[in-house]
């Protein structure tokens, strides 16, 4: 199999429901370290610190499923360290939520929320949704409640002020069809139904 698509088979399975990524990574785990071997000998051979950084997290996590957690925390933070100075900036966040959640798999609470933080403000700077989504709700199972990204505690904020949805539109220099969306977002977070009732939650947060 040619290489960047093993490679990108094994995120898919990293980004899958929860019972059926378990399982397949049982199976897939020897291919994994394999290909993360590969993937950090085409990097170091090429210097490409984005091939580099992506083997040692892949190794990293493969490590982190077994349980394996001492040798997995070295390799997913040199996979940080790595992406915080590759030229593409969403795979420092990868690495950091991954390091995050080998620290939670290890009870590392607060080391994981720290990791997890740094890859949402990544996320956020570059407006991966998906991906801020994913840190966030890592985040909230560490931090033991609801967690929102900047653009969402920016509206949580007017709106407590008791602004409008067209109000905070225009205070964000947004859309009212965005606002619509950061606001549905947080209530699910909050799991509230109303207006009044995400109020009263955010003035008790």
């Amino acid at each position: 199999m040619v290489l960047h698509e093993r490679r990108d088979d094994w995120h898919r399975l990293h980004d899958k429901p929860r019972g059926e990524h378990y399982r397949g990574v049982e199976r897939g785990l020897d291919d994994a370290v394999e290909l993360a071997a590969e993937l950090r000998e085409l990097g170091a051979r090429h210097n490409r610190p984005t091939i580099l950084g992506i083997g040692l997290r892949i190794e990293g996590m493969a490590l982190s499923k077994r349980g394996d957690f001492d040798a997995a925390l070295p390799l997913l933070e040199k996979a940080v360290a790595v992406h915080e100075q590759a030229p593409l900036p969403l795979e420092y966040g990868r690495s950091q939520l991954a390091l995050g959640d080998c620290y939670r798999r290890r009870n590392s609470s607060l080391k994981a929320g720290s990791a997890y933080r740094a890859a949402l403000a990544r996320f956020n700077e570059l407006g991966a949704i998906p991906f801020a989504d994913k840190a966030t709700e890592a985040l909230a199972r560490v931090a033991g409640g609801p967690v929102l990204s900047g653009a969402e505690r920016q509206v949580a904020n007017l709106l407590a002020q008791g602004l409008s949805n067209k109000d905070i539109a225009e205070q964000l220099v947004s859309s009212v069809r965005t606002i619509e969306g950061h606001l549905s977002r947080i209530y699910r977070k909050f799991e509230v139904h109303s207006r009044a009732e995400l109020v009263r939650r955010l003035l008790d947060t």
